[in-house]
């Protein structure tokens, strides 16, 4: 009796994980396709720093960086492409500083260093999502080899 209770119970947990897996990933293909649609994988080079403008790009970046991850923990494809988009760095400003706006959304802007990373040492939101979205076309081409089809993988990829 006590096997057969437990066999239930992994049956149903198995089954409960699968359907919040297959939510999930449904749940990433829609953002994905939404943050498509809305061309945030194809924004401008250039433009003046405002709010609209860094919301778009943190949007596709953490989109991008969630597809990756998804992709590492699944096994799926991708499916989105460093080759198809523009990784666009947001400026490593806080979230406080960018709605404000203005003078000190520019005060903070000038502080930044060359790279467009804050010269305090704080850890913000969009400092993660930065440092991720650097790495993420190196993921995205380990992905490529660890997923893909092994007769389309030659030296030069592997380098």
């Amino acid at each position: 009796m006590l096997v057969s209770n437990t066999q239930t119970f992994d049956s149903r947990r198995t089954l409960l994980t699968y359907e919040i897996g297959l939510v999930v990933w449904r749940q990433l293909g829609d953002l994905v396709s939404a943050t498509t649609a809305l061309g945030l994988h194809r924004l401008a080079d250039k433009q003046p720093i405002t709010f609209v403008s860094e919301i778009k790009k943190r949007i596709f970046n953490a989109t991008f960086i969630c597809d990756m991850g998804s992709s590492l923990l699944t096994g799926r494809p991708p499916s989105l492409n460093y080759r198809f988009a523009r990784l666009q760095l947001p400026a490593d400003v806080s979230d406080r500083v960018l709605m404000r706006g203005g003078e000190d959304l520019q005060r903070a802007l000038d502080a930044l260093d060359s790279n467009g990373w804050n010269r305090d040492g704080d850890i913000y939101t969009v400092t993660s999502i930065r440092a991720r979205t650097l790495l993420a076309p190196i993921l995205n081409q380990s992905l490529e080899m660890f997923l893909g089809d092994p007769q389309h993988i030659d030296g030069d990829a592997i380098k």
